[in-house]
């Protein structure tokens, strides 16, 4: 083959891996509004706006479409990683591409698919309290109140309802609860964003000033996470001090989302006479996340940062004080019967 210079490598390189893909036949489906995912390897999602991918059972990854097709398409070919790029190359430029920004389909309004819902809870229960240590009774009252229920393959779906209208559902995070590493890679288990839900959006709920959920009351402090689960986990770390409060999951690391519930709230205190008594982050304690909170104190000085006090995240610290208090049990119970 003759030797390509570097502009034409990069010609090849900025060919759209989705562009790409729809080419050569390799299935996709989009499952959120900036991501794709593949149907025979579910663990590999693709970004096409940054042209960049994933693949999160392997834990490999990269940027380019010379990437994509070296890494991930000709992964199972025995032959070397130097025959693989020579091969990369003829496979992309028989396709003929030429690189061009990636326009993602029109957005559409979410709208929320009851018919989806199954009828049991059972499932998504036994991961949320079995699994993730979370307490039964407010799991319970969370599917009561449709913030959280359960899809026909036992997925649980936490619904992101709007503070100011709670009939409203703007979007809903899947997190599956059959522990699958082989396919789901180091997570473990299905998670992903419904598609076409609202952007600059999330799971959210509301205590009031005497630990009821969802009462209607105004809450004067907002803190959000990274996930839903450490939400819910910081929550149920904090039965006795959580009053008065927005709990916000990020759906990641978001500053518009943040930006976008603090206005909210702030406005709906308004409009009482009231104002934001505080805003904290209770991120997971990680470079990402640390960055993110020097990023937004940076920016507003008065946010605090919650930190987890064991781990990586608040689920962390939940479970380790779940596993305390079950070992000092353990113990009297040994002490009693001596």
């Amino acid at each position: 083959m003759e030797r390509l210079t570097e502009e034409e490598l990069a010609t090849l390189n900025n060919v759209n891996i989705i562009d790409y893909a729809r080419a050569s036949g390799i299935d996709l489906k989009q499952d959120s509004a900036t991501t794709f995912r593949g149907v025979n390897h579910d663990s590999l999602v693709i970004t096409p706006s940054k042209n960049a991918w994933f693949w999160n059972s392997r834990d490999v990854g990269g940027k380019g479409c010379l990437s994509f097709v070296t890494k991930y398409q000709l992964d199972g070919d025995n032959i070397s990683d130097k025959v693989k790029f020579g091969k990369a190359i003829e496979l992309i430029s028989k396709t003929k591409l030429l690189p061009k920004e990636y326009r993602a389909p029109e957005k559409k309004p979410f709208e929320f698919d009851k018919k989806q819902v199954s009828p049991n809870f059972s499932k998504a229960l036994n991961y949320l309290t079995k699994t993730r240590g979370l307490n039964p009774n407010i799991m319970q009252e969370l599917h009561r109140q449709g913030l959280i229920c359960e899809n026909r393959f036992g997925d649980a779906l936490f619904l992101w309802r709007n503070p100011e209208n709670r009939r409203q559902i703007e979007g809903l995070t899947k997190q599956g609860t059959t522990i699958n590493h082989a396919k789901f890679g180091k997570r473990g288990t299905l998670k992903l964003i419904e598609k076409n839900s609202t952007p600059q959006r999330g799971f959210n709920f509301d205590v009031d000033s005497q630990g009821r959920i969802n009462s209607g009351e105004i809450p004067e402090n907002i803190v959000f996470f990274e996930s839903t689960i450490d939400a819910l986990s910081f929550y149920n770390t904090h039965l006795n001090g959580a009053k008065s409060v927005r709990l916000v999951s990020l759906e990641g690391l978001k500053e518009k989302t943040f930006e976008h519930y603090v206005i909210q709230l702030s406005n709906q205190l308004s409009k009482q006479g009231k104002k934001l008594n505080s805003v904290s982050l209770g991120v997971d304690n990680d470079d990402a996340g640390q960055k993110f909170v020097k990023d937004i104190t940076s920016r507003f000085s008065k946010v605090h940062y919650l930190k987890p006090t064991f781990g990586k995240d608040w689920n962390d610290t939940l479970k380790h004080q779940r596993l305390v208090a079950k070992k000092k049990m353990l113990a009297r119970q040994q002490s009693l019967s001596r």
